[in-house]
């Protein structure tokens, strides 16, 4: 296989050669300073009001608003982190300070820069020093370079990066980092190890990271570089005064870009969401260059509250400096993805919206030859429609290929996945047995064009995203429940679904009676927690999607407030979910009782399995019945494709289904492979009456290869995924329901209430129509400002911003008009395609009209309602409670109850029902002592008694320590306070208790093993003396020895190391 040459390291973008000699930076103030000739009139937007600038040297502010303006100041106005103004140097007072959109110094010093760049230290290095710099915890005047020697000794980031702060700071060594103990935890989110693979790969091939190497499969682009954003204060105008906070390096996914260009070429900055009000001044604080410890970085993207950055070669003393020896420009990277001139037809927003691609989740999957990537057509109605919209073919020998590299169970009948400049599904072709891999890329795939494909290896490569997992005995969202009853679908029927959900649930977790019900409950357990899904995706988080461990992307979540302890252990935070390798505590509930079951204990007399249960089922039924997830085994959920063969065997209304492992159940309680019969189809959103449609499922022989996807017909005057809520195929997925009880009294809404409303488009939104070729030619680099294409580009590219809040209110509105006027009432139906067109305004450059936006919300924003939030938000008094929501939201009496309102009164006294049965179940009886557990000190103690010196003065301090262990625990985990914290904060502290705990007096003249042994005997005799009872003590500090103990006296315990045991499952079979 043959490729150009990869990209020149020197920019392409002709502005570069065109800089301005008036435009520099003017000393050590950091402040680029432009010709005098420019005038207020000519930026209005820019002020030095807030201008960044330098302490010295080495000290460089990362306080700054979101833009400064032009004009003279005086010399004292600059604002610095601590909110006061200081006096800086200038050159003249005549000459006014100003760059259009100046740079944001997140954390950068020149004079320690040169010393950083001189030693080449690792980014690791740099970036770790920039976090600390940027968190306050260090300042640049106090890095030294005799100290920066010690780093550059170290030589590798995973040596160096520990030691930061250490040497920075003359701390002391952080105990976590020290140990071997959490070692996969740490292996599974520690990038540095993972950092130093990828600079080795990378700098013996530019492409060494995209997977496709000789030797081994290994891929790169799996490290997060993040950072947060905070604000500190408004102005004396209300605007703003924000601050970037970097954190720790992280491992996460990988993509398409950080496979090609690196991890460490990309930086993110999460805004949370309550700074979603200020979406102005965001877009235009992240159009500015961000510095950070000597590189450049310029925002390209918004995703999910995530404002992604490109590291680009320009020189952080500005543009008239030459640019950087390394990388790509702004321009060059923009061009590499989609190029400009090329795809210069495109609206300027769908432009924008292509950069999602390259970060979308995904693994290597095959590099192609450019002449086996082919372009087909559409298959396209009288009227119109793309029936084939978003899914193309690849041939048997490259789903032969991936199944082998990915180690998939069944055979994969289509994957979405992204190749050259396409996105989609590709599904088994139907008659291609060419013995090299190939593809068939549908116009309606293919969303960029490349001049020359094959000139760059990474746009020949298939990236796979997942692989088809679809998911039985599924749970109806509260939106799915609506509009099946407002179709039809009786309340009595959700009743007995809820009640049978929460039956079920109940009994699986409270029947205890025998070995096999010890088996099933552990079974239980573990499909509730997702413990064996979650295991593999902590191991193997770049995998996790395409193997199907998760549904969902690892979404960074904001938690506020983040101040709850205090960060004395930060360097060696634990990873959620993990558990404690010391004490043998897993993180997880259902995971810790999963452990007592696999010692030997029963709930019946361990009180302390039972009251975890308790939790178990108190946080499952109120999460059932408080969010309505109630499950439809007679369900499924998979993507949703068009009919493959040439003909198309499947009639409007006809789709086809096939479980690869007999999944889909009867109404026998049987199972079988193939769905014949009717079934209600549908997904999320559902805002139409029409996004739920009752088709048939059939059997056609000449579909059966293809296996757990939903196929729908290609016939018929519109694409049938179209119905449910615009639908496409490019990877999107649909619940089937054939639920007698659902699909016998369901009937289809009118599909004219389903119809596309151009008049809604033409009456409430404008169009955006400029195109690519409109930009290039409106915004061509000046002297006054070199990056006029840039900045023009990035109200594109970061238009997501302002676009997400839009959405929700839209939504909200549509709840609002569903409830108080129904389902098909015009408005209603108004709203749902103005929240439709809203959702894909990114894509399409529609913007809703301002003034109609006003008059809507005026009228119909009321926030949201009762039924979308969580439960626990609306028992904690967050939201309006029922009977408040009805107050602001009345139901007709014209029309018919509202289901939600009916559903959510059975629900809350079947909860009440079934949490009073629990109690009596799981309720601790009078305290037993467990013998077992106490034999160890007890024959300990008798030994002593018998003369044995040793043992005596052994069990005199080890009695000290448990007994001032146990103080130390019930001072630290007591109270609300600590089970209001974080996972990994809680994770934190008891990590701590137990590291402490396993550590004894050094001078004890027995093994090692029998203090273990005993000591965790007599924390749990201590523990039922003081009490006569139990407390958590003993299980937080030493579960994995009372679990030995437990297990020994079997007599029929076996000895397995832990990467074996969490590999090991119960199956049952059908």
């Amino acid at each position: 296989m043959s490729f150009n040459k990869p990209l020149p390291t020197q920019p392409l973008d002709s502005s570069r050669k065109s800089v301005s000699s008036s435009g520099s930076i003017s000393g050590p103030t950091g402040i680029l300073r432009m010709s005098t000739s420019l005038t207020l009139a000519e930026n209005t937007s820019v002020s030095t009001e807030n201008m960044l600038a330098q302490r010295s040297d080495s000290d460089i502010s990362n306080v700054f608003a979101p833009s400064v303006l032009l004009g003279k100041r005086a010399a004292s106005d600059t604002l610095f982190s601590d909110g006061r103004a200081r006096k800086i140097s200038r050159k003249s007072d005549s000459e006014p300070v100003l760059p259009l959109y100046p740079p944001v110094f997140v954390a950068y010093s020149r004079s320690v820069q040169t010393w950083l760049d001189s030693r080449s230290l690792p980014w690791g290095v740099q970036w770790e020093i920039a976090r600390l710099v940027s968190l306050g915890r260090l300042k640049y005047e106090k890095v030294y370079m005799n100290d920066l020697d010690k780093l550059k000794a170290e030589g590798s980031n995973v040596k160096a990066v520990p030691q930061v702060e250490k040497i920075l700071s003359r701390k002391p060594d952080d105990v976590l980092m020290k140990t071997q103990l959490f070692i996969n935890e740490r292996k599974a989110k520690f990038p540095f190890e993972e950092l130093d693979l990828e600079d080795r790969y990378l700098r013996e091939d530019a492409y060494g990271a995209l997977g496709f190497n000789k030797d081994d499969d290994w891929f790169g682009g799996k490290i997060v570089f993040a950072g947060k954003l905070k604000i500190l204060s408004l102005d004396s105008k209300k605007r703003p005064l924000f601050k970037v906070e970097l954190e720790r390096p992280d491992m996460g996914a990988s993509s398409r870009f950080t496979r090609r260009f690196g991890s460490k070429s990309f930086m993110r900055i999460r805004i949370p969401k309550d700074l979603s009000k200020y979406s102005d001044d965001l877009i235009e604080l992240f159009r500015r260059p961000f510095i950070v410890s000597g590189k450049v970085f310029r925002a390209f993207l918004e995703k999910e509250k995530n404002v992604f950055f490109f590291m680009t070669n320009e020189s952080p003393e500005g543009p008239s400096a030459s640019p950087l020896p390394d990388g790509l420009s702004f321009l060059d990277f923009l061009n590499w993805h989609n190029p400009l001139h090329a795809n210069q037809n495109q609206s300027a927003a769908k432009y924008a919206s292509r950069f999602t691609l390259g970060f979308s989740t995904s693994v290597p999957g095959l590099l192609l030859e450019p002449g086996n990537i082919v372009f087909i057509d559409d298959i396209v109605s009288n009227e119109g429609s793309d029936m084939t919209d978003g899914a193309g073919f690849i041939n048997k020998m490259a789903l032969k290929q991936l199944r082998l590299k990915f180690d998939w169970a069944e055979w994969p009948t289509a994957i979405q996945c992204r190749v050259a400049g396409a996105k989609g599904m590709l599904m088994q072709h139907p008659n291609d047995d060419h013995p090299e891999p190939r593809v068939y890329i549908r116009k309606s795939m293919n969303k960029i064009k490349y001049p020359e494909l094959g000139s760059d290896r990474a746009h020949c490569a298939i990236d796979v995203l997942r692989a088809c997992h679809p998911r039985f005995a599924c749970k109806l969202s509260s939106e799915i429940i609506i509009i099946l009853a407002e179709n039809g679908v009786p309340e009595q029927v959700f009743c007995d679904l809820l009640d049978e959900t929460l039956d079920s649930l109940v009994a699986s977790l409270t029947t205890w009676e025998s070995q096999s019900d010890l088996e099933e409950l552990w079974r239980t357990l573990s499909r509730l927690g997702g413990v064996f899904s979650a295991r593999s995706a902590r191991r193997k988080s770049s995998l996790a999607r395409v193997n199907g461990y998760s549904e969902r992307d690892a979404l960074e979540a904001d938690d506020g407030d983040e101040d709850g302890l205090d960060n004395e252990a930060e360097e060696g935070r634990s990873t959620a979910w993990w558990e404690d390798e010391v004490s043998g505590q897993p993180s997880s509930l259902e995971e810790t009782v999963m452990r007592l079951l696999d010692g030997g204990f029963t709930p019946e007399e361990c009180p302390v399995m039972r009251d975890k249960l308790k939790k178990i089922l108190d946080s499952q039924i109120s999460n059932c019945t408080a969010n309505f997830r109630i499950v439809v085994p007679m369900s499924f959920t998979a993507f949703i494709l068009p009919d493959p063969t040439p003909a198309g065997v499947l009639e409007e209304g006809e789709i086809y289904f096939r479980s690869s492992t007999n999944g889909v159940l009867m109404a026998d309680g049987l199972y079988t492979d193939v769905l014949v019969g009717p079934a209600v189809v549908t997904r999320h959103p559902s805002k139409l009456p029409t996004a739920a449609q009752k088709w048939i499922a059939v059997d056609r022989p000449e579909l059966k290869a293809y296996t757990d996807v939903i196929i729908i017909s290609t016939k018929g005057a519109r694409r049938g995924a179209d119905w449910l809520g615009s639908a496409d195929y490019d990877g999107d997925k649909a619940t089937a329901l054939y639920d007698p009880g659902i699909v016998g009294t369901f009937i289809n809404a009118d599909l004219k209430l389903g119809e596309p409303r151009d008049d809604i488009k033409t009456e409430f939104f404008e169009q955006r129509t400029e195109t690519v070729s409109n930009v290039l030619k409106s915004t061509p680099p000046t002297s006054e400002n070199t990056f006029a294409l840039i900045h023009a580009l990035q109200s594109y590219l970061l238009g997501g911003i302002k676009s997400a809040s839009l959405v929700g209110k839209a939504s909200n509105m549509h709840d609002f008009l569903l409830y108080t006027r129904g389902l098909r009432d015009p408005e209603t139906i108004r709203m749902a395609h103005i929240f439709s067109y809203t959702l894909d305004g990114m894509k399409t450059g529609l913007r809703i009209k301002p003034e109609k936006w006003k008059e809507d919300t005026s009228r119909y924003h009321r926030g949201s309602m009762v039924w979308k939030e969580a439960g626990d938000k609306r028992n904690n008094g967050d939201i309006p409670g029922s009977e408040d929501n009805a107050l602001l939201s009345r139901r007709p009496e014209n029309l018919s109850p509202f289901i939600m309102d009916r559903l959510q009164k059975h629900a809350e006294k079947k909860r009440d029902e079934k949490m009073g049965n629990i109690e009596t179940i799981c309720s601790s009886t009078h305290a037993v002592l467990d013998e077992q557990l106490a034999a160890p000190w007890t024959e300990a103690n008798n030994l002593a008694e018998r003369g044995n010196v040793i043992m005596r003065e052994s069990l005199v301090k080890i009695k000290a320590h448990v007994e001032s262990m146990r103080v130390k625990h019930r001072a630290s985990v007591a109270g609300k306070t600590f089970t209001g914290l974080s996972i990994e904060t809680r994770q934190d502290k008891l990590r701590s208790l137990s590291r402490e705990f396993a550590s004894p007096p050094e001078d004890l003249l027995i093994s090692k093993d029998e203090v273990s042994r005993l000591q965790a005997s007599y924390a749990y005799q201590h523990d039922f003396d003081k009490e006569r009872s139990w407390t958590r003590f003993p299980w937080d500090v030493a579960m994995e020895e009372l679990v030995h103990i437990k297990a020994k006296v079997t007599g029929q315990s076996r000895t397995v190391v832990g990467e074996f045991y969490k590999r090991f499952n119960l199956r049952k079979n059908r």
